[in-house]
């Protein structure tokens, strides 16, 4: 355990020293040291929760009020510097919102389910990319299959990984990607043809928005 936590600091240690120098550079090719002023304020409030979360584990929510708190202070520090009220505003309600996000989160919890094809994906680039793909390719082949297909079926037809190949098509499932009827699986109709998943952002992206409101108005009241 000892071992993890110093290979979690010297990495911690690195890549505060990488953002240094690169802060240093930026100071000493601007027209003035205050010019970093802003990026400076986001990159040390971002990394210090970074240091604080790997050494006492801090609840899940607290990243974004971090993180919210430092896009407000940037916007702060970008308002006294330069005349730019509209950005600096924008920056001020933004972070506003990943605090109050954030401190929904922290208070209530995490109301966030994610389907365990994603959670276990971890934070490894190749890994979540791996996963995409194979998304992808179990969503073709249920789609082109002639008629609805099993796990079992469709790793054995394309040489697929049963187990990841049942994860993806439940995790599809539950998006309304795919319908599940006595362990077969087929594609289901997507309502606005290609355009699907533009409409769904835009009914989600709202939703999204007012949810921390919502919670902390309600108490944590569940959000659907």
């Amino acid at each position: 355990m000892a071992q993890k936590e110093g290979l979690i600091y010297n990495q911690n240690f690195r890549v505060a020293i990488g953002v240094a120098i690169g802060l240093a550079v930026m100071a000493l090719t601007s027209e003035s040291v205050v010019d970093v002023a802003p990026i400076a304020t986001l990159a040390v409030g971002v990394l210090s929760y970074s240091f604080l979360d790997d050494r006492y584990g801090l609840p899940d929510g607290s990243e974004r009020v971090v993180y919210g708190f430092s896009v407000s202070l940037a916007g702060t520090a970008l308002l006294i510097l330069y005349p730019f009220i509209w950005v600096s505003v924008a920056l001020s309600a933004v972070g506003g919102w990943f605090v109050l996000d954030g401190a929904s989160a922290v208070l209530y919890g995490d109301q966030r389910k994610e389907h365990e094809y994603v959670s276990q994906s971890g934070e490894e680039f190749n890994e979540v990319m791996s996963r995409m793909m194979s998304l992808r390719k179990v969503y073709v082949a249920v789609k082109d299959a002639s008629e609805p297909r099993t796990p079992e079926e469709l790793a054995e037809e394309h040489g697929f990984d049963e187990q990841r190949t049942e994860s993806a098509l439940e995790y599809l499932d539950s998006r309304g990607r795919v319908s599940e009827e006595r362990g077969r699986y087929r594609p289901e109709p997507q309502r606005w043809g290609k355009a699907t998943p533009l409409f769904e952002f835009l009914t989600w992206l709202p939703k999204r928005v007012f949810r921390p409101f919502y919670l902390i108005a309600t108490g944590g009241r569940s959000w659907g």
